[in-house]
């Protein structure tokens, strides 16, 4: 313990300084003129002349077992670009598995890449990666929140060529992609070099070995040093756009009356890099929702309000600055900005990050102790977040978190601290406080929260063979974070985890894992809410199989918090598995005692959920998710939901594609209105179809159409009730 707060101190007071054990094992990246073309056949001599690394160990599933394929990294750099290069033998290479796909959609598939740690500080991480097809995948990797947000895109290049051996590879990583130091001096970086090969195991061998008793993840990498020449220059993007839709809807008791609104608008992002270290970006009219469809959800029997993803791109480049233990920015909150400016600094110890725009209408979740809801106020509003983070060392990190929403007579401002530290290299501690202050408009017709706080604490224990893990949070009655997602308040919530994993060396059934852990949510004065204990057990086995089965023990309350609780036990089993190498399937079955909100009783529920995934051909692939879910209390069906979400992708070439997905919706649900009972039977089709062409990160074309249709006792049969075709096309000069 002593020696770890000498360390700690050492590493406060002289940050950036690198033990003397870390520059002895430091490989030099040579700085070499000679050009190269990018073919992905590593034939020219300056590759002779790289760094060389051996990827020996397979780190995922096994631990730290002997690589089954050979595989070698080389490197070398000049002022402006990095190469990095690869020859990735394989004993059978007709089993080599890869696809063309969007760019980041293909981590199923054989992949060579790298991680980069550019300020030497384990706290984050740049990844790039090829397939054998040359689709790249780029990400970021953050070691304080131990996120990976795969929506951050660079320009860069990679090219790859099968060979009678595998297949090989080379990357060609602008300089001004990246943020570091931008000096003339030695910089010491981190790396690892990553190969991932799915067979019957799905392995991922490294350079480097990890130690599972060791929390930290890019504390393990390889340390290198060189680019004193490498340079960044200031690099300007301006890419406008142009979009247009023409939509037309009805109400389903006036189907004679359509209603349409055809709009054509022009937008443009600006990107910025100003620096090594900093970015800015800005955008008009960011809102093109129409290019991705949303997954399809259920909504019934539920007291909260829908969460769904971010997919503008100006929102998620980057929202990983924005993690923190409460989520107090999702940026879907948004709904139909006209602009908005981002800026994002990276440094040694210091990132910061600030987003400000405006919304044309204010939509506005609404917390209870037991649900939420979502109304919208016709309001034009401003919206802004800042998060800075400060990192002293490997081991600690503290950092605050402010975000505001102004409109007439409405406001939420909210302000966050919050702090992690390394107690041991297993051992990590980790907290927040925040405080809000809210008014509310008259049309909300309640009364404004004014100001409340909330703290949350996580302790994380993370050893070879066991882990353990403690939460506790506490949110007051008149807190919000109107920009975030805080759905509950008044309340009190502890949970308590502990797990044992066990690893097989060489064997198809690679790991074993059982946990048994406890939760309880209260109000601040003690009334329970929902308790839990549960007993978990995870297999992971042949054909990158998992099974997870698991029961529980669990009671809550339903509408009301003075009729007591409902026995809510549940059962589960989950399976995945390859099938066949193109055939991914998987199944959910889950029973469960539940609560029926809408009468406030018991009830019995039953879900199944297959998906299917078939990557047909190197071109076309075919995802099917199906949820079956039932419920009845005693001899009373309360509803049956059949949902169905289908996706067809074609990609033509690295840059051409046509997308459809399809959502079925079938509804039979028992209303019970006071002496009444009758049933309500309503179906619904949602159809989208889009043909794209995207060239680089930002340059990219769309066209295509959507429809909705439904049927129900008023209509009498499917009936069309909103169709839309929509354009956009965008250019980065």
């Amino acid at each position: 313990m002593y020696q770890k707060l000498i360390k700690t101190i050492t590493l406060i007071l002289a940050a950036g300084v690198f033990s003397t054990s870390a520059i002895a094992n430091t490989i030099s990246i040579p700085n070499l003129s000679e050009q190269i073309v990018l073919d992905g056949q590593l034939n020219e001599s300056v590759w002779q002349q790289a760094a060389v690394f051996q990827l020996n160990y397979v780190t995922f599933p096994y631990d730290n077992t002997q690589a089954p394929v050979t595989t070698t990294a080389y490197v070398f750099h000049d002022a402006h670009y990095l190469y990095v290069g690869f020859k990735a033998n394989d004993p059978n290479p007709a089993q080599i598995r890869s696809h063309l796909k969007d760019r980041d959609l293909v981590w199923d598939d054989d992949l060579v890449g790298f991680k980069l740690d550019t300020y030497n500080n384990a706290k984050f991480a740049y990844q790039f990666f090829v397939n054998p097809d040359s689709v790249q995948i780029d990400s970021l990797e953050n070691e304080f929140d131990k996120s990976t947000a795969d929506d951050w895109n660079a320009i860069w290049q990679a090219k790859t060529q099968l060979t009678e051996l595998g297949y090989s590879a080379e990357f060609k990583i602008p300089f001004d992609q990246l943020s570091f130091a931008d000096s003339k001096q030695l910089k010491n970086w981190q790396i690892e070099f990553i190969r991932k090969y799915p067979r019957n195991v799905h392995y991922q061998i490294s350079n480097v070995k990890k130690d599972k008793n060791q929390e930290c993840v890019l504390c393990q990498m390889q340390s290198i040093s060189g680019f004193e020449q490498a340079t960044t220059a200031s690099q300007f993007l301006f890419t406008p756009t142009l979009s247009a839709i023409s939509q037309k809807q009805r109400q389903r008791f006036d189907p004679e009356q359509w209603q349409s609104d055809d709009q054509v608008e022009i937008g443009a992002d600006l990107n910025w890099q100003i620096s090594s270290n900093s970015r800015l970006t800005a955008t008009i009219n960011p809102d093109f929702s129409q290019v991705e469809a949303d997954s399809a959800q259920l909504d019934i029997n539920s007291t909260y309000a829908l969460y769904f993803d971010e997919k503008r791109r100006f929102f998620v480049e980057n929202s990983d600055q924005f993690g923190s233990l409460f989520n107090l920015l999702h940026t879907r909150n948004i709904a139909k900005p006209e602009a908005g400016v981002k800026f994002v600094s990276r440094s040694q110890q210091h990132s910061f990050a600030t987003l400000l725009t405006n919304d044309e209408s204010t939509l506005v979740q609404l917390p209870g102790t037991l649900g939420s809801s979502i109304v919208e106020y016709q309001q034009k509003s401003t919206n802004a977040a800042a998060r800075y983070r400060f990192d002293s060392s490997e081991d600690f990190s503290i950092g605050a978190f402010a975000t505001s929403r102004q409109s007439d007579d409405y406001h939420n401002h909210v302000v966050a601290l919050d702090s992690k530290y390394s107690l041991t290299d297993s051992t990590t501690i980790e907290g927040q406080f925040v405080w809000s202050d809210t008014q509310y408009p008259d049309v909300f017709e309640q009364t404004s929260p004014g100001s409340g706080e909330a703290w949350q604490i996580k302790l994380n224990h993370n050893q070879r063979n066991f882990w353990f893990n403690a939460e506790y949070q506490q949110v007051a009655e008149d807190f919000r974070a109107d920009l975030g997602q805080v759905n509950s308040v008044n309340r009190k919530y502890q949970k308590v985890r502990a797990g044992y994993v066990e690893y097989f060396a060489n064997s198809a059934w690679s790991q074993f894992e059982f946990w048994a852990g406890g939760e309880k949510k209260s109000t601040l004065d003690n009334q329970p809410i929902e308790d839990n204990v549960e007993i978990q057990f995870n297999f992971k086995g042949p054909k990158q199989s998992r099974i997870s089965t698991g029961a529980g023990i669990q009671h809550k309350v339903g509408r009301y918090l003075d009729q007591g609780m409902f026995n809510t036990n549940f059962a589960f089993f989950y399976g995945e598995m390859n099938l066949t190498p193109s055939v991914f399937s998987s199944v959910l079955l889950l029973r469960a005692n539940a609560v029926d909100y809408f009468n406030n009783r018991q009830g019995d529920k039953w879900q199944v959920q297959p998906i299917v995934k078939w990557n047909v051909n190197k071109h076309l692939n075919i995802q099917l998710t199906h949820t079956y879910e039932n419920m009845d209390s005693g001899s009373n069906d309360l509803y049956l939901v059949n949902l169905s979400d289908l996706r067809v992708s074609y990609q033509y070439n690295h840059s051409h594609k046509s997308k459809l997905s399809v959502v079925y919706n079938n509804l039979k649900q028992n209303i019970q209105q006071q002496e009444f009972n009758y049933l309500q039977h309503n179906q619904s089709v949602s159809a989208k179809f889009i043909h794209s062409w995207r060239f680089d990160a930002f340059t990219a074309a769309h066209f295509g159409f959507s429809i909705n249709m439904l049927d129900d006792s008023v209509l009498q049969g499917f009936t069309t009730q909103q169709k839309a075709a929509f354009f956009k096309v965008s250019y980065t000069f």
